[in-house]
């Protein structure tokens, strides 16, 4: 075996503070000249050289690409996200994308996968051609002034400049794309890492629409690109490269805090998504027609701004809760499925005791499932981020956590466990943040 010593740690302490990585046989066999092998949190992680394919280029030609962004007009960015908008549009050049979508979702189903993410529906694809025209829309503040020091004879300026290429790794939503090319608007480049069960749609989407929009529009080549990989040392490759300017990590779990510390022992800037959804706050100064409407609408698919924790204080439990509950239900109803929910011992009270009673079947990502409507959970899981399968047709569980002083979380099971939240005297409720662009 061989023992490499963790980072940052001097070869005197290895023993001591037992910060020594040991190399399996079998890793060191694999090995070759070129690769390079990672330590992070005590694991090894082993990135074999690139190959001469897509990979590489991908990765070198971003960079050149941003180098040249600085000579592309604002109006050429534009034509960009309007011509990408028109092919998503265009049914006979949507035709393979949808079909490319659909064997990834058969695929998916048959490895036991979720596919909330990653079917594109309808809805879906009219988000991602409403988000490409905002884009497009969006006023540019390339080169704009932010301050401005006048001086005798002189002065200085501060200017907005592209931050350099981007890259982001996410799981398997195809409207990920239209959200990360906005960064074009601000003359940056982009690279992306898809997870697997994507990876067909991803291509198709890059092949019918991305690339002629690019060559279009006349930006350079490499300007969004995507890395044609399967494993996932393509996403620790690029979270490794040093060259990045930003590093973002979109997904959940163990695998997306893996890659932050990647980028951060690279010294790469970097922006990782968390755990435990959205969560909504309601005191008794909130409306309770609003608050119903608002879980509603919320639950209208599992993305990362689900509603999946909502929390109620204790003085208005009695009032709002069943506004809360009402609102799972709606949500329910309009997709054709059945409501699923958590709860605390100190919301037991607040819900119906046949909710934990009955039975119904529930559509998980490994098949239906006979679970009852409601299910008591420890206050410690008020965070955990729930997964949830189903389209507005299949009878499958919407999942929504919900916890006394929290009303719940409600992502991927429905949890409506409540609990009271003790102690505070203004609490206001957090009901609904207005989406907007960043530029980076």
């Amino acid at each position: 075996m061989i023992e490499i010593p963790g980072p940052r740690t001097r070869p005197a302490d290895c023993l001591r503070r037992r910060s020594v990585v040991r190399v399996s046989a079998d890793l060191a066999a694999a090995f070759a000249p070129g690769d390079q092998l990672l330590v992070v949190d005590g694991e090894l992680l082993h990135i074999r050289r690139p190959g001469p394919g897509c990979e590489r280029r991908s990765h070198s030609g971003r960079f050149d690409a941003f180098a040249a962004m600085g000579a592309v007009s604002d109006d050429s960015i534009s034509h960009f996200f309007d011509h990408f908008a028109a092919s998503l549009a265009d049914d006979d050049t949507f035709a393979p994308i949808a079909a490319a979508n659909e064997a990834d979702s058969v695929r998916a189903r048959q490895r036991g996968r979720s596919t909330t993410r990653l079917e594109l529906t309808a809805s879906m694809r009219r988000d991602m051609i409403a988000g490409l025209r905002a884009w497009r829309d969006l006023s540019s503040v390339r080169d704009s002034v932010i301050e401005r020091v006048d001086h005798d004879g002189w002065s200085l300026e501060q200017r907005v400049s592209g931050l350099g290429p981007i890259g982001f790794v996410f799981e398997g939503r195809p409207n990920v794309f239209a959200d990360a090319c906005g960064v074009l608007r601000g003359g940056n480049t982009v690279v992306f890492r898809i997870g697997s069960d994507a990876l067909q749609t991803a291509l198709a989407i890059v092949k019918h629409a991305l690339d002629p929009a690019l060559e279009a529009a006349g930006l350079p080549p490499g300007s969004a690109s995507l890395v044609a990989s399967e494993a996932h040392a393509a996403g620790w490759a690029m979270c490794n490269d040093r060259r990045l300017a930003l590093a973002v990590a979109r997904g959940s779990g163990r695998a997306v805090a893996q890659l932050g510390t990647i980028a951060r022992q690279a010294g790469v800037p970097v922006s990782v998504h968390g755990t435990g959804g959205a969560w909504l706050v309601a005191s008794k100064a909130a409306n309770g027609d609003r608050l119903e409407a608002v879980v509603a609408a919320s639950l209208d698919r599992k993305v990362c701004n689900t509603l999946n924790t909502c929390c109620v204080t204790s003085d208005a439990a009695a009032a709002l809760v069943p506004r809360v509950l009402a609102g799972l239900g709606a949500a329910a109803r309009s997709r054709g499925v059945n409501p699923k929910i958590h709860v605390t011992d100190s919301a037991r009270p607040f819900v119906p005791a046949g909710w934990f009673e009955d039975i119904v079947a529930i559509r998980r990502a490994s098949g239906d499932q006979q679970e009852p409507i409601a299910e008591p959970i420890e206050a410690s899981e008020l965070g955990r981020e729930w997964e949830w399968e189903g389209r507005q047709k299949s009878r499958s569980l919407l999942s929504t956590p919900f916890r006394m002083p929290f009303c719940g979380s409600m992502r991927s099971r429905a949890i409506c466990g409540l609990a009271h939240l003790r102690g505070q005297r203004r609490a206001r409720p957090v009901l609904a943040r207005p989406r907007r662009a960043v530029r980076w």
